[in-house]
């Protein structure tokens, strides 16, 4: 989901909010590791699911599904980091989208102006698994903002580094 598709008149940024603050050292709010901050506002505006509520993925439960990926454990191929990140839209966590996302093609700004609500993933294909450098997933994100309603379709492009997936972009609306 990428801010810079020129053919993407509807299609959300990610937001430019922070991350999980670490368990262990005392941190304050302003801090993570990505340079990413929060105020508390934002940090009230996540909306992390309960372990065993469903995924807002459609994958499970969050718990067992993108929840460990959100908190940093490494997706195990590209679908399950496309979902993470759609998750992460879902529930407002810029920090993971902008971690997940490839350094030379990430914008500046994260910025979010997309819908106030993502509500439902249907993943049409995927291809890049634990063995593969470069993977790719088509899906259709559906969303809800106020009275509109809509749905992103893209084919998305990762490619995995030192073990890990991450984002490097997409064509949205593929089909035309």
């Amino acid at each position: 989901m990428a801010a810079s598709d020129e053919h993407a008149p509807n299609v959300p940024s990610p937001a430019r909010r922070a991350g999980e603050l670490s368990t262990g050292r005392s941190r304050s709010l302003e801090e993570c590791e990505d340079g990413v901050h929060m105020s508390f506002g934002e940090a009230a505006l996540r909306r992390r699911p309960a372990a065993t509520a469903p995924c807002p993925c459609g994958g499970g439960s969050f718990g067992s599904c993108c929840g460990p990926v959100l908190d940093g454990r490494a997706a195990q191929s590209a679908e399950q980091l496309m979902r993470s990140r759609y998750t992460a839209f879902a529930v407002h966590d810029g920090a993971h989208l902008a971690r997940t996302w490839h350094p030379a093609t990430r914008p500046d700004d994260l910025e979010s102006d997309g819908p106030e609500q993502w509500t439902g993933l249907t993943v049409v294909r995927a291809a890049g698994g634990p063995d593969d450098t470069e993977g790719t997933v088509e899906f259709r994100a559906r969303w809800r903002s106020g009275t509109d309603s809509g749905e992103l379709h893209e084919v998305s492009r990762f490619t995995r580094i030192r073990g890990r997936w991450l984002y490097v972009g997409g064509v949205v609306d593929p089909l035309h």
